[in-house]
């Protein structure tokens, strides 16, 4: 993405800055130098995205609704689909704590009620599934252990990065 960005921003530098004597040729001029500006003003900042803790919980938890939601898969199925994506999690959450630096305040606190949710959805929905549906399969308790754990460690690293600053004008009241 980054090569893209690069090169619409030499193609902008090859735009005339003078305006041109056609009016229709000014108004290409224009057309084209702003939505090439606004091209790089939406893509230069695409990687703010990982910056979002909530998308990384998201992420996992739409998954895990995916695996068990499926309706034509067999019991088995579903167990290795959950065996496979409780094994993906915590090295999923793992990467989200390395690209997390400054999320915004209000980014951070709905990710720590989130993790919270997702720790809880796991420790109680997700451990009783796999006792009453598949039979308490050993492995996959297994798996979910080390899912709690990840959502353990993405809740106290969420809660202790720095946020950015964001400046709030107060209103006196009379």
């Amino acid at each position: 993405m980054q090569g893209h960005i690069q090169y619409v921003r030499d193609l902008l530098y090859e735009i005339p800055q003078e305006a041109q004597d056609d009016l229709e040729g000014e108004i290409d001029r224009l057309f084209l130098k702003q939505s090439m500006e606004s091209f790089i003003r939406e893509y230069a900042d695409a990687g703010g995205w990982r910056n979002d803790p909530t998308l990384y919980i998201k992420i996992p938890l739409f998954a895990t609704d995916h695996v068990l939601s499926q309706r034509e898969s067999t019991p088995e199925g579903i167990r290795s689909d959950l065996l496979t994506l409780l094994a993906q999690i915590p090295a999923f959450l793992n990467v989200a704590s390395r690209n997390l630096h400054r999320p915004s305040e209000i980014s951070r606190q709905v990710a720590l009620n989130m993790a919270g949710d997702a720790f809880d959805l796991h420790n109680r929905d997700i451990r009783a599934y796999i006792e009453e549906k598949i039979g308490g399969n050993e492995e996959l308790l297994t798996k979910n252990h080390k899912v709690l754990e990840a959502w353990g460690a993405i809740s106290k690293g969420v809660a202790s990065i720095a946020f950015s600053e964001v400046i709030c004008h107060r209103r006196e009241w009379p």
